[in-house]
């Protein structure tokens, strides 16, 4: 005996749900975060699709275009989570601010420098004595996203070295 599935394939896979994209952009501001920021976070991770496939896939997801994943939510709200472990971790960074408007500050072993550029602010972030920034050409549209941002850039770092020295990675 053969069972027709076509009508219930067909149910599930027209539908889009419109809330599931509005809460990935909402996630995705709340973390500061563009197509570019979440496809360059999803390669360091090991996503190994092209990078032009990563963004558009992310672009159609967030324009209602394809279902978003259920994965997907998942990766955000553990980046959300991320996020509220980082002002827990660091609340009262003191940052010194330079003649030249610079926001300095030392967390952990890195040196974080925050610098105005053109209505932008430029995010350099190295551990102390290394010579190499984790952030060449970032740049952040406030102060505020320029200050989460570094610190997501150190954990991130972290994270990864860990993952590579560990005898179970990947």
């Amino acid at each position: 005996m053969m069972v027709d599935c076509s009508e219930d394939i067909a149910s599930h896979t027209e539908t889009i749900d419109p809330d599931l994209s509005s809460v990935m952009t909402r996630l995705m501001k709340e973390m500061y975060f563009n197509t570019s920021d979440l496809t360059e976070f999803m390669r360091s991770m090991g996503d190994q699709r092209d990078y032009s496939t990563i963004m558009r896939s992310i672009q159609r997801m967030i324009s209602g275009e394809v279902k978003v994943s259920g994965e997907m939510i998942v990766i955000l709200q553990m980046l959300l989570g991320q996020r509220l472990r980082l002002k827990e971790r660091y609340p009262d960074i003191e940052w010194e601010v330079q003649p030249d408007q610079r926001h300095i500050a030392l967390v952990d072993n890195y040196k974080i420098a925050l610098i105005p550029e053109r209505k932008k602010w430029k995010i350099d972030c190295r551990r102390v004595g290394d010579k190499h920034s984790l952030t060449w050409e970032r740049f952040s549209l406030s102060l505020e996203e320029a200050k989460y941002r570094c610190l997501s850039y150190i954990e991130t770092k972290e994270m990864i070295d860990l993952i590579l020295r560990s005898k179970i990675a990947i």
